[in-house]
């Protein structure tokens, strides 16, 4: 795999959708396949199927850490370009409100993540990929290939398929992950009739 000159980080408190939007970015920048948590001590090193790799192996990395000004400082170094933000708040779990204006910055409201079935799923991603091309539109430029109907697509075929699997852990232990999606075992999901697709997390 190529190595970027940039880098997506997808910062979240636990349980705030940060697994709905580490997934949707994942998606949308197809290329890498495995979910990537940042470790960030002793050096910037990713943890990517239960070993530590380089930062710069992975496009989009997931963390609970919303210090983002200490992140950008360690992580930017990294990349010959840019390090992109994509926060989602929920409530009193947010950033600090001036952050959200930087502009490698987009904070999402975890309500706008919620979908109950493929067709809201689909919404969501069209809205969600939307608010990216806006936000840093201005480095992958409107109409970039990580921006185009296919990688939608992509975004709805792996939330999909995220859901499946977490449906498939939900009676398993919590020592059990998927590698692809960072979903544990007994992640409890709430089960609507739709087949296609479960509530948000």
């Amino acid at each position: 795999q190529t190595i970027k000159p940039f880098h997506i980080i997808q910062a979240s408190e636990p349980n705030d959708g940060s697994t709905i939007a580490t997934n949707w970015l994942l998606g949308l920048f197809s290329e890498q396949i495995y979910y990537a948590l940042l470790e960030t001590s002793p050096e910037i090193t990713v943890r990517q199927r239960g070993s530590l790799v380089p930062i710069e192996s992975t496009v989009v990395t997931k963390t609970h850490d919303l210090d983002l000004l200490k992140l950008y400082k360690e992580i930017r170094p990294h990349f010959a370009d840019e390090v992109f933000f994509v926060v989602t708040n929920r409530g009193s779990d947010r950033v600090d409100s001036e952050l959200c204006e930087y502009n490698n910055v987009l904070c999402i409201e975890y309500e706008e993540m919620s979908y109950s079935n493929l067709g809201e799923l689909e919404g969501m991603v069209t809205k969600l990929t939307a608010k990216f091309r806006k936000a840093f539109g201005f480095y992958f430029g409107n109409t970039s290939g990580v921006l185009d109907e296919k990688s939608e697509l992509n975004a709805v075929e792996r939330l999909v398929a995220m859901d499946q699997a977490s449906l498939a852990l939900v009676d398993k232990s919590s020592d059990m992950v998927d590698d692809k999606f960072g979903i544990h075992g007994g992640h409890h999901n709430n089960v609507e009739s739709d087949k296609n697709a479960v509530t948000s997390r």
